[in-house]
C-alpha cells in the first residue's frame, strides 16, 4: 500500500503594477497586473531582490471566467480572465482534462481554478 504524499504549500507570484498601471518587470511587458508568469527562469532569479517584483499569494481555489487567448505551440495555452484581464497559463495536460469534463462556450469557460507548480513553471488547472 502506497502512502500518498502531502501536497506542499507554495505561494503564487502575481505580477505587480506600478502607479501608472504598467507592469513592473521589463520582461513581463504585455502581462497586466494580477497575471501569473508562465515561469520564473534562473536568468530572472539572478537579479538581486527579484522576489519583490511579485505579490506572493497563497495557492487557493478561485472562481473566474477565462477566455482562451493563445497557445505557445509547445506546451502551454494562455487564458485571459474576462473580469480583470489577468493572464494565466495552462499546460496541455490540464487543457485535455478541461475539455473532457468542462464546458467551453464561445472560447470561454467559467469555473473554479487552482495553480500547479512544476519547478519554476506555473499553470492553472480546473477544480471539479
Amino acid at each position: 500500500m502506497a502512502i500518498a504524499k502531502k501536497a506542499k504549500d507554495y505561494l503564487i507570484p502575481y505580477v505587480k503594477s506600478n502607479p501608472q498601471g504598467a507592469p513592473v518587470l521589463a520582461w513581463s511587458v504585455g502581462l497586466p497586473a494580477g497575471s501569473v508568469p508562465e515561469q520564473i527562469s534562473p536568468y530572472m532569479m539572478r537579479r538581486k531582490n527579484w522576489e519583490q517584483d511579485f505579490e506572493w499569494r497563497p495557492n487557493e481555489v478561485f472562481t473566474a471566467n477565462l477566455k482562451l487567448h493563445t497557445s505557445n505551440g509547445i506546451n502551454k495555452v494562455c487564458f485571459v480572465n474576462t473580469e480583470t484581464e489577468a493572464i494565466y497559463y495552462m499546460s496541455f495536460g490540464n487543457l485535455v482534462k478541461l475539455l473532457r469534463k468542462g464546458t467551453i462556450v464561445f472560447g470561454t469557460v467559467y469555473g473554479k481554478w487552482k495553480f500547479l507548480k512544476n519547478g519554476a513553471s506555473y499553470s492553472i488547472t480546473p477544480v471539479f
